[in-house]
C-alpha cells in the first residue's frame, strides 16, 4: 500500500487513503478535561471525513508501531460521516457506547505515535508525537480532516476543529551554558526572525510585559535567567517554551547542587498533610516549575 509522508508542524502523519483520521490529540491535559470517571487522562480525537457511515470494530489502535495490535476497538464502534469521536488514552481499555478508553496512555516526552490499523494490521493513519504541547493544549489538523497541522489552546475534543494556529515560538537559546563560572558574564540570548525575546532575571516566568531583550544581559551574582520568544506580530505563533538557565557566579560547591524555579502559590485548600494551602506541596492546581541539577563543582 502507498504511503505519503508528510512532515507538518514537528510531528508526521502517514495516510493510506483512510476515510477514518487521528485528527487532534491531547498529551498535555491536566485538569482540564475529565472522562466519565472523574479523571484527567490525556485523550485523541478520530475524525470520518468520508460521506458515510464507518464501522471500526475489529480495527486496531496503539502508541507503539512494534505493537500494532495493541488495543482492539469494540465491535459496533461506528464514526458517522463528518463526525469526530474522542478516546481516552487512560490505559483501561474499554468502550460503553458512549465512552470510549483506549488501554494506553500517552507521554509525549517519549515522542509516542498514535496509529490506526485496520483488522489485517495495514496501517491507515498515524501521529509522530514529536514535540510536546504546553499543559491544556493540543495538536490537531487546523481543519477537521486537513493536511496542516497546528496548535489549539482551547482544544475541540469532540467538536469541529477550530482556532487553531501555525505553533509556538521557538524556544530562545543563551550564549553560555548553566553552571559555575569564577567572574561577571555577559549573556547573549538569540531567537529566529521575526520574534521578540523577554526576560526575566528573578526566577519568574517571563510574559508580555517582561524586559525586552535589546543587548547581552550582564550578570554579576548568582541568577536565574529565564527567556520566551513572542511574534512581532508578523505571525500567529504562540508564546514559546521559557528557557531557563542558573549561572553561580563567584561561588563553588563540594556537593551536588539544584536550582529549582517556579511560581509559589499563595491560595489553595491545602496539601495531603493539611496546614494551608499555597506553595509547591499545597493546592490551587497543578505548579509548573523548572529544575536544573549540578553535579559537585
Amino acid at each position: 500500500m502507498k504511503k505519503t509522508a508528510l512532515a507538518l508542524f514537528l510531528l508526521i502523519t502517514i495516510s493510506a487513503q483512510s476515510q477514518v483520521v487521528i485528527n487532534e490529540y491531547s498529551a498535555a491535559n491536566r485538569d482540564v478535561w475529565t472522562d466519565n470517571y472523574g479523571d484527567d487522562p490525556d485523550w485523541f480525537e478520530l475524525y470520518n471525513s468520508g460521506g458515510a457511515a464507518v464501522n471500526l470494530g475489529g480495527y486496531f489502535l496503539t502508541d507503539n508501531p512494534d505493537n500494532l495490535d495493541k488495543w482492539e476497538i469494540p465491535l459496533g464502534f461506528t464514526v458517522n460521516a463528518g463526525e469526530t469521536v474522542r478516546i481516552w488514552a487512560s490505559g483501561r481499555g474499554e468502550s460503553d457506547g458512549v465512552n470510549h478508553h483506549a488501554d494506553f496512555k500517552l507521554t509525549q516526552m517519549r515522542q509516542e505515535f498514535i496509529i490506526l490499523s485496520d483488522p489485517g494490521l495495514t496501517i491507515l493513519d498515524q501521529v509522530w508525537i514529536e514535540s510536546p504541547n504546553k499543559l491544556g493544549h493540543s495538536s490537531g489538523r487546523l481543519t477537521d480532516g486537513g493536511e496542516v497541522w497546528g496548535v489549539f489552546e482551547n482544544p475541540t475534543p469532540g467538536n469541529p476543529n477550530s482556532g487553531g494556529v501555525t505553533g509556538y515560538a521557538p524556544t530562545p537559546v543563551f550564549s553560555q551554558a548553566a553552571g559555575f563560572y569564577g567572574g561577571a558574564q555577559n549573556i547573549s540570548i538569540t531567537t529566529d526572525s521575526g520574534f521578540d525575546i523577554r526576560y526575566t532575571t528573578d526566577g519568574t516566568e517571563p510574559d508580555a510585559g517582561s524586559a525586552l531583550y535589546a543587548a547581552p544581559v550582564n550578570l554579576a551574582d548568582v541568577t536565574t535567567l529565564r527567556a520566551r520568544s513572542f511574534s512581532d506580530g508578523g505571525s500567529d505563533h504562540i508564546e514559546s517554551f521559557t528557557a531557563t538557565n542558573t549561572y553561580f557566579i563567584a561561588v563553588s560547591h563540594t556537593f551536588s547542587t539544584f536550582s529549582v524555579n517556579g511560581q509559589l502559590s499563595t491560595a489553595g485548600n491545602g496539601g495531603s498533610g493539611g496546614g494551608g494551602g499555597g506553595g509547591w506541596g499545597g493546592g490551587g492546581g497543578p505548579h509548573i516549575v523548572s529544575v536544573e541539577f549540578f553535579d559537585e563543582h
